[in-house]
């Protein structure tokens, strides 16, 4: 939603809006602003969060496979030597 420069408050009849309804508007329109940059800050951390769980997740994952492999690794040498003494 853009910054419009209108008036956001619509005359009745001959009563044109006071400076004091005018700054009412203003207040509430600041404040549901300030509320939407909390709450899109809340979802980036919550992204933020989820994201790294995910990664560590990941990290984790890839650990357990790099020791698989090396335990891998040790039996297939320790099989070449052991065929080899033969």
């Amino acid at each position: 939603m853009a910054f419009s420069n209108r008036q956001e408050i619509v005359p009745v009849g001959n009563i044109a809006p006071t400076k004091e309804m005018q700054l009412k508007v203003i207040t509430a329109k600041k404040q549901e602003c300030k509320s939407r940059i909390v709450a899109i800050n809340q979802e980036i951390e919550d992204l933020k969060i989820a994201k790294m769980a995910e990664l560590e997740f990941q990290i984790l994952q890839a650990q357990a496979e790099l020791k698989h492999l090396e335990e891998h690794e040790k039996r297939v040498i320790s099989s070449v030597d052991t065929q080899q003494q033969k």
